[in-house]
């Protein structure tokens, strides 16, 4: 939570995506009509998160101290930028160096037991995505497996649920569950536009970001006409 309330989320996006972003909450699947439900703001606010640093015990003298790994391929100047705010406006109580490992099956990038790490996810509807970002793999599960985690459950029932608005419900107390306990930074989302000639033909409208009729797909299902 610390590390969420000290950074600059405008900066960062000026800094490493030269303003082609908007500023996110730490909540994901903006394109999902339940993004947000919660009404969670990430605010900057310096002084509170220095003071969470310090009640877990971190100072000057015994700083907290990671390494944040970022693919090649992986907008590290984002990490970059994420790094100086922290070491500057933290005053010394944390220090973070930012790792680029030699290829991205590296032992040291996305791997259990590593410190941090960045990543990018194509923005996908909110049960999908929290379901491979907090449930599936046991390095970014919300809570350790068979814990008394409140999250697993309404996630079940969430996908169970067929009412929207009952279903708008769980996401909302899911994201505000993860708002609080998760690990995870969002500090922005890409600005994105899809452009194709209209000769182009069996592209269909969905509740995501992946291009040329979905992942995988690839031309598939797509003819020129």
């Amino acid at each position: 939570m610390s590390l969420r309330m000290i950074i600059d989320r405008k900066k960062i996006i000026k800094q490493a995506l030269s303003g082609r972003g908007t500023v996110a909450n730490d909540d994901f699947s903006p394109l999902d009509a339940n993004y947000n439900a919660n009404g969670y703001v990430a605010k900057q606010d310096v002084p509170r998160a220095l003071a969470l640093l310090k009640a877990a015990g971190y100072s000057k003298s015994n700083p907290l101290k990671f390494t944040l790994w970022t693919g090649s391929d992986n907008f590290p100047e984002v990490a970059k930028s994420f790094a100086e705010q922290v070491n500057s406006l933290s005053g010394g109580v944390a220090k973070v160096e930012v790792g680029i490992p030699s290829d991205y099956w590296d032992t040291k990038y996305m791997a259990k037991n590593v410190g941090a790490y960045t990543t990018y996810w194509n923005p996908k509807p909110y049960l999908v995505q929290a379901g491979q970002m907090l449930d599936v793999y046991d390095e970014t599960h919300l809570a350790p497996k068979g814990s008394n985690n409140p999250y697993r459950k309404w996630y079940e029932q969430a996908l169970a649920e067929r009412n929207p608005a009952k279903r708008r419900a769980l996401v909302k107390k899911m994201q505000a569950y993860h708002n609080v306990n998760g690990g995870y930074i969002v500090p922005f989302f890409l600005n994105v536009i899809d452009a194709h000639s209209t000769k182009v033909q069996g592209l269909e409208q969905r509740p995501a970001s992946l291009n040329l009729d979905t992942f995988g797909m690839h031309f598939k299902r797509v003819w020129l006409a």
